[in-house]
């Protein structure tokens, strides 16, 4: 050992550096005078300051290391990430007496990695581990992942855990799974995105079972999603129970996106929500929709914009809406209506501006109207006695 090196080591022995001593004894010539006492020191500088990442390095790396001993000080450790990584790592570590340790641990993580990484491992035993511990991702690895597996009764595991995500996920991906078996795990639940889920992805399954568990749900949503992407599908069935859901959003997109729905019904549940917005939508995009009886249901939201918006479907009764726009006494609808919508009767508009008496829309009337009855507008600005409207 020359001096630098000699003071190096020195100074390691005062410092008591983990990081200094595994760095030094991985460089220290084997021909070293005293290096089994050398490197025993620095053993036990790391051993004390509990770097047991190290001490795997050092096991891994150091020529004449007690691995035995690294050994006991990793297991009385007892933490499963070091446990599994010096068995992981060191070609002589006791695989047996280890995975002993790994088995008691509350870890899935490591029992899983110990399994599928280290020669060796009693798969039997890891996979009872993992059941009894029921961590439902590493259930659903080992069961994809680990050849001749016990399907059955990690299955059971995964239903018994509850988790709709993983019981769907076992069905489409893990062979040997009894899909009807998970299947009505899933019917059991009130998770309708999941039963959605299976019928739309797991083939060979009941249809007919998923579809009356997704109706009990009552979720508008997944009810739709079903009827729209799922093969055989009972349209009839679900369009009741979207219209039972009183779900005006998706009431509107079954009749929108299901070419086989029945439109007049669906059109018909729109109306009795009274939510113009979607009574408007409906008759705007749905294809067959029945405009007479949407137009009615429009006017007796009295949402003048909605109702405005709607006067410029084609095939409205321009009448019934220029009646309902005037019956609110909107001035500023009245004019809209007559500046937008064609077919409006101006003549019966202007009367009906009048007797607003709103001045400003009166004049804005008389001004950007053509058609509009000049002579009772300016009577009724004059009736009005309002200045600014006379002498403009």
């Amino acid at each position: 050992m020359n001096r630098i090196e000699s003071i190096k080591l020195r100074n390691i022995l005062k410092s008591r550096d983990a990081d200094e001593s595994v760095r030094f004894a991985e460089l220290l010539d084997v021909s070293e005078f005293k290096y089994d006492k050398i490197i025993e020191t620095l053993h036990e500088i790391i051993f004390k300051n509990h770097r047991y990442d190290l001490l795997i390095r050092f096991a891994k790396n150091v020529k004449n290391a007690n691995i035995n001993q690294i050994q006991q000080e990793i297991m009385d450790h007892g933490d499963s990430e070091f446990i599994y990584k010096f068995a992981l790592r060191i070609p002589d570590a006791n695989i047996e007496l280890l995975q002993s340790l790994i088995l008691k641990s509350s870890y899935p993580e490591f029992i899983y990695q110990f399994a599928m990484n280290i020669h060796g491992a009693n798969m039997e035993l890891m996979q009872n581990a993992l059941v009894n511990v029921c961590e439902e991702l590493t259930l659903y690895n080992f069961a994809c992942i680990v050849p001749g597996a016990d399907i059955e009764l990690l299955q059971s595991a995964i239903i018994k855990s509850g988790s709709l995500n993983f019981i769907y996920k076992f069905a489409l991906n893990v062979n040997g799974a009894d899909k009807e078996l998970l299947s009505s795990a899933i019917c059991n639940s009130d998770g309708s995105h999941h039963i959605y889920l299976f019928a739309r992805n797991v083939t060979g399954v009941d249809i007919s079972k998923l579809e009356s568990a997704i109706i009990r749900t009552n979720n508008a949503e997944n009810i739709y999603n079903f009827a729209l992407h799922v093969y055989g599908a009972n349209i009839e069935l679900l369009q009741s129970a979207i219209i039972k859901s009183c779900s005006e959003q998706f009431i509107y997109k079954f009749a929108l996106n299901i070419s086989t729905s029945n439109k007049k019904l669906l059109g018909s549940a729109i109306c009795a929500s009274n939510r113009a917005k979607y009574i408007y939508e409906f008759a705007h995009n749905v294809k067959g929709a029945d405009i007479e009886e949407l137009s009615i249901a429009v006017c007796n939201t009295s949402n003048l914009n909605h109702m405005l918006n709607f006067s410029n479907i084609a095939g409205i009764d321009v009448d019934l809406f220029q009646k309902a726009i005037c019956s609110t006494g909107s001035a500023r609808h009245i004019l809209s209506f007559a500046r937008e919508v064609f077919g409006a009767d101006i003549d019966y508009l202007s009367a009906e501006i009048v007797k607003t008496c709103d001045a400003e829309h009166i004049y804005n009337f008389a001004w950007y109207i053509p058609g509009a009855n000049i002579k009772l507008l300016g009577d009724a600005i004059l009736e009005i006695m309002d200045a600014c409207f006379i002498y403009k």
